[in-house]
């Protein structure tokens, strides 16, 4: 299967949306409500964004269909100036996780990240799926444990 990546545009709004609406409710955060209106003017406007600060990646199918996402910022810790690249948002969907799909999306974020000359890409795991394997992948990319997410789901009390 060919697959390209390139980045996103309005076009892919009502796609992506969608495939959240789809994912939502299997993730962690299936707990949260989930607003389509505000997503999508997030990604609205990431995608019109032009600072350099952030890139927002489309991996696509041969018949143009997106099949999985990638979102990242430059960021800087609190102690520091130097550039940092953070991905944001990384999800490919299920029918093409074993694809070349995720491995092209890494790979264009880092090339993306080191035009930026960060000095560190910070990859978080926070959905609660796939863990093993995408652990597999970074760790053959290169990337070094260092960490974990931990979540505590707050109920109010009455």
């Amino acid at each position: 299967m060919i697959m390209e990546i390139r980045r996103a545009n309005p076009d892919d709004i009502e796609t992506l949306v969608g495939y959240w609406r789809e994912v939502h409710a299997r993730t962690v955060f299936a707990h949260l409500a989930f607003d389509e209106v505000k997503l999508a003017s997030v990604i609205r406007g990431l995608i019109e964004d032009r600072s350099g600060a952030s890139c927002f990646l489309i991996a696509e199918k041969k018949d143009g269909t997106a099949c999985g996402v990638l979102v990242g910022q430059i960021d800087a810790y609190y102690f520091s100036n130097d550039p940092v690249a953070k991905i944001v948002f990384y999800w490919v969907h299920e029918a093409h996780r074993k694809g070349p799909a995720a491995v092209k999306l890494m790979l264009a974020f880092k090339e993306w990240a080191q035009n930026r000359r960060v000095k560190e890409i910070v990859v978080g795991v926070t959905s609660g799926q796939e863990i093993g394997s995408t652990d597999r992948m970074l760790r053959k990319m290169g990337g070094k444990l260092v960490g974990g997410n931990y979540s505590m789901v707050v109920t109010s009390s009455t």
